[in-house]
């Protein structure tokens, strides 16, 4: 069973059109990334029903995420941006309140995370730093005992501390409990490295969805020396080429293989070098 299936999903705003088809296997972590106003946020609150969709079918767990959003919602656990806790509960009294509504609580998970997080159950949602504020929406939804888990932008404007321990506690839960992810952000590096699959959206629209390691694969950044100066647009399988200077060029490919090389050495080019590129690469040559 997958952890959620989007079949043309449409949403119409004045100057926006979402149209989404999108699949996240279960137990897979699924990384959505594009530009602002892409369509990544609207998607989440789709799926959580806050926003209405125009058309199109959306199931979680193989159930319609209208029919059943009680018995789905049970079994989610989420992370927004901005969370909206009021300003004078405790977090403990968060906690409290937070753990009544799931019926998977994990109580004895959560007392660690408390600790491991540093949050203090006697202080008030209002007296904590932005950091702090991200760490209790984690250590919510985590503690869900949720099957699923929406982490919508969760390391966004984060110290480099904090945002080392989000990362590696995200790794953790995954080890541990195997939970089907849609991780949202546009923070490349965090995405590269917790996303099993990436799915990049652009304008509404999904525009590449691949696993990771075959995106990894198959995109290559490719530098030589060309002392003939042939003619690279005759190569095939190249998306651009750039002169670096006089004699050096670059070329890069979404369908790196052996062959491409091979065309490469036999139209006189020298000193290959094959580099592998960084996921915020690939995403700037697919949105550029």
């Amino acid at each position: 069973m997958n952890a959620i299936e989007i079949k043309d999903l449409q949403k119409r705003y004045k100057d926006f059109h979402l149209q989404v088809d999108l699949i996240l296997k279960q137990g897979e972590t699924l990384g959505l990334v594009g530009p602002n106003g892409a369509g990544k946020t609207t998607t989440i609150n789709i799926l959580l029903n806050i926003v209405k969709k125009d058309s199109g079918e959306v199931k979680i767990f193989g159930l319609d995420h209208i029919n059943h959003e009680g018995e789905i919602k049970e079994r989610i656990g989420f992370v927004f941006e901005e969370q909206n806790f009021y300003k004078n509960m405790k977090i403990g009294q968060i906690i409290k309140f937070c753990g009544s509504l799931y019926p998977r609580w994990k109580a004895e998970y959560c007392t660690s995370l408390l600790d491991r997080f540093n949050l203090p159950p006697s202080k008030k949602y209002g007296e904590l730093s932005k950091g702090m504020k991200i760490k209790l929406a984690l250590l919510i939804a985590f503690s869900s005992g949720g099957e699923f888990l929406i982490l919508d932008e969760p390391t966004s404007g984060l110290d480099p501390k904090v945002r080392h321990t989000v990362l590696e506690e995200i790794e953790r839960i995954k080890e541990k409990y195997s939970p089907s992810i849609l991780f949202c952000s546009h923070l490349m590096p965090d995405v590269e490295r917790i996303a099993d699959n990436i799915a990049l959206i652009n304008n509404g629209k999904i525009i590449l969805m691949e696993k990771k390691t075959k995106l990894k694969d198959k995109w290559k950044k490719i530098t030589f020396i060309n002392e003939n100066i042939r003619e690279l647009s005759a190569i095939s399988n190249i998306l651009r080429y750039q002169q670096l200077d006089k004699l050096r060029y670059f070329i890069i490919t979404n369908t790196f293989s052996s062959e491409l090389i091979s065309s490469l050495e036999s139209s006189g080019n020298k000193e290959i070098q094959i580099e592998e590129l960084s996921l915020e690469e690939i995403f700037l040559e697919c949105v550029q």
